[in-house]
């Protein structure tokens, strides 16, 4: 069970680092794409594109939070090791001025640090 939790974390971990360091043109194209998807969810593209790029932080930081902690808890690793999630959450964005078309946002470490708040609890209800 350990293994599994181990290749689902770092998979997921690859993935949300792609798509978070997608050049700024990259990016909204991506964002845009899926937004077509919703279309369902309302006729304004444009508004679903936006509530996407915010709902996309807290999702995937919970996501990856669950399974970072829950690798961490078959691992038996300390508690204390699960909060390293935690540092993640401004590593990722302090990277972002090395991409073409990208910016630090304060606003998205919130963001962040809400989804991984988000899968700490459900860690914790589980």
């Amino acid at each position: 069970m350990l293994n599994l939790f181990i290749c689902l974390t770092v998979l997921w971990f690859i993935l949300m680092t792609f798509l978070s360091h997608e050049s700024g043109e990259h990016t909204a194209r991506t964002s845009l794409k899926l937004a077509g998807f919703l279309k369902f969810l309302g006729d304004d593209i444009e508004e679903i594109d936006r509530y996407l790029r915010k709902i996309a932080h807290i999702v995937v930081f919970a996501i990856f939070t669950i399974l970072f902690c829950k690798t961490m808890q078959l691992a038996k690793l300390p508690v204390w090791s699960m909060s390293l999630v935690y540092i993640f959450t401004i590593v990722d964005e302090a990277t972002k001025p090395l991409i073409k078309g990208r910016h630090f946002s304060w606003y998205d470490v919130i963001l962040n640090l809400a989804g991984t708040s988000i899968g700490v609890l459900v860690i914790m209800v589980l």
